[in-house]
């Protein structure tokens, strides 16, 4: 079993990484698309930590150049509100694509170069095939993944 001090520490990691990447597109001029990354951490990893410091520290991020766009955020409740499940729900339920819109404020907005979308279920079977189904919408971007799973 792992720690929570692991979970947090991994958590921390990942951060730093994104935050790095993105000082190394800065440093290397201008960048051809912009990033976005999907984080699919299964359940019982720290997502739910790792959503509530994300949204957070939204107003650091963005003066990083990193979006954390509040459309699709969850539900109402404690352990949904900050991670994207309303968009991953309504994707797999075939009744919205969310992404374009998403897409879209991450390219038009000059003072971001990175963005950053979380929601468990995004490592859901169905959800990964609505996300295959809809990959032409992800042209202007650079998808990254960042799948987040407890080792046996």
């Amino acid at each position: 079993m792992v720690a929570t001090s692991d979970l947090l520490l991994e958590s921390s990691v990942m951060l730093r990484n994104i935050i790095g990447w993105l000082k190394l597109d800065r440093e290397g001029g201008p960048v051809a698309k912009k990033k976005l990354f999907i984080h699919a951490g299964t359940y019982k990893t720290g997502t739910t930590y790792f959503q509530h410091k994300i949204y957070h520290n939204r107003k650091r991020l963005a003066a990083a150049g990193i979006l954390y766009p509040r459309l699709g955020l969850g539900l109402a409740t404690p352990h949904n509100r900050h991670s994207h499940r309303v968009l991953g729900m309504r994707l797999a339920s075939g009744k919205q694509n969310g992404f374009p819109k998403i897409i879209e404020r991450l390219t038009s907005n000059s003072a971001v170069s990175t963005g950053l979308i979380s929601y468990e279920g995004f490592c859901m079977p169905q959800t990964i095939d609505k996300l295959l189904e809809i990959r032409d919408c992800f042209a202007d971007v650079e998808l990254e993944a960042i799948l987040v799973f407890l080792r046996a």
